[in-house]
């Protein structure tokens, strides 16, 4: 076999330009990948991710009033300008501006995580995976 390769008489030059175009090939195939399927920021993913937030809205927009406030954590990307939002950050002055709202008989929504159990003050609406929408009410 090797008798075989030295008897075709390759030049360096064809040698070198096989390797770089091969190696160029290999880079090629592995960025087009990850790019495609990268498990965190790959656009299959970001695709997917997109869709679910889609249909999250729409079913936000279909359950709740047009003036609404909805007080979320991360969701207030896609929720806002759809529904006004009011970020929940841990700033006690997010949460004294629930009773400045519900004095005003606006109503006021929580969208995020599903809570393990009921609490008290707050109608479950949907669920949506890991995700709910509940209803606050202060009675």
């Amino acid at each position: 076999m090797a008798w075989f390769i030295s008897s075709l008489n390759f030049s360096k030059k064809w040698i070198n330009n096989l390797i770089t175009t091969v190696i160029l090939i290999f880079i090629f195939i592995h960025s087009y990948l990850l790019v495609m399927t990268g498990p965190e920021e790959g656009l299959i993913k970001i695709k997917n991710d997109l869709r679910i937030y889609q249909n999250r809205t729409q079913k936000i927009i279909k359950h709740t009033e047009e003036n609404a406030v909805i007080v979320t954590g991360r969701a207030d990307k896609y929720i806002f300008p759809y529904r006004q939002v009011i970020y929940l950050g841990k700033e006690p002055q997010s949460y004294d501006k629930l009773d400045i709202l519900d004095e005003k008989n606006i109503p006021i929504y929580y969208f995020g995580f599903t809570f393990k159990e009921d609490i008290e003050d707050y109608i479950p609406i949907f669920n949506d995976g890991d995700h709910s929408l509940y209803k606050y009410t202060n009675d």
